[in-house]
């Protein structure tokens, strides 16, 4: 029986995906169905994000869902990323920064590097690091979907779920940590977890520690040397973050350097934080290391 829809490789002639009568009408019918699905579908057949899928049918390249009537051969052809230039490079910093996502899009599918610098103040930094930064979700996932590195900070020395958890953007960093960023990344710098705990981010806490990352994890921590979460929390007074870390079982007796040696519970005491040095006490923390 002759398949409603199939789709080969037009380079190597190899079938990619065959369907029935009732797979393809599943496959429009629902939501987020039609060629999106289709390029979905494709995407897991090939390893290529749809924006550099192009389907053919008898020829004609496939722009909707009207060229497709079953029974249906198409032919994939993926191109290669290609360069970008400078003033297209400006674009998607700028549509970042603007939340366009359309204009992302646009460029994307015309096969351009998501991992590409954009300018941003003085500086350039990859253009997922500047959606993190700005808590742009919709971009962010645009370029996810296109394959951006994840956990790229050698621009700005942060990842961008580093970035995201610093600035307080909660669903960014959940978008992050659904795509598999590492919640644990600390090249010389802090931690996601630190960041947020620091800064005083208490959603983003929650959810780190719910994708188990690391609460004793020490990492950079300023003047004082390397610090834990829980220790940026008690110096910083976010008393719900502290509670938060102590269930999470967090090192409540984790000290900085041999010169310091400040417990959380010390960090308390010498800034003043009562309810926490309360809170502390009680979960039987030591004030020395």
């Amino acid at each position: 029986m002759e398949p409603a829809l199939s789709v080969a490789n037009m380079a190597s002639g190899s079938l990619l995906l065959e369907m029935d009568d009732a797979e393809l009408k599943a496959l429009w019918t629902s939501p987020g169905g039609g060629l999106r699905a289709l390029s979905s579908r494709l995407t897991v057949a090939t390893g290529c994000p749809r924006f550099r899928q192009r389907l053919f049918a008898e020829g004609d390249l496939v722009a909707d869902e009207s060229a497709l009537l079953s029974p249906c051969s198409l032919q994939l052809v993926l191109l290669p990323v290609c360069a970008t230039t400078s003033k297209q490079r400006e674009q998607v910093g700028k549509a970042i920064l603007l939340q366009q996502p359309t204009v992302v899009e646009e460029l994307l599918r015309l096969c351009h590097d998501p991992n590409m610098l954009v300018p941003h103040g003085r500086s350039a930094l990859h253009a997922l690091t500047v959606a993190a930064i700005n808590g742009n979700c919709e971009c962010l996932r645009l370029l996810l979907e296109a394959e951006a590195d994840v956990d790229v900070s050698k621009a700005s020395g942060l990842t961008a779920l580093q970035w995201a958890a610093r600035k307080g953007h909660v669903e960014a960093s959940q978008l992050l940590v659904s795509a598999m960023a590492d919640v644990d990344k600390a090249d010389g710098t802090p931690t996601a977890l630190q960041l947020a705990a620091k800064c005083g981010h208490v959603e983003i806490v929650a959810s780190l520690l719910q994708a188990r990352a690391n609460p004793d994890k020490k990492a950079w921590g300023g003047a004082q040397g390397a610090s834990t979460a829980l220790q940026q929390a008690s110096e910083n007074g976010h008393l719900q973050i502290v509670r938060l870390l102590v269930d999470a079982g967090a090192d409540k007796e984790a000290a900085g350097p041999v010169d310091i040696g400040m417990t959380p519970l010390g960090w308390a005491c010498y800034w003043g934080h009562l309810e926490i040095c309360r809170l502390l006490v009680e979960a039987r923390a030591a004030l020395n290391s």
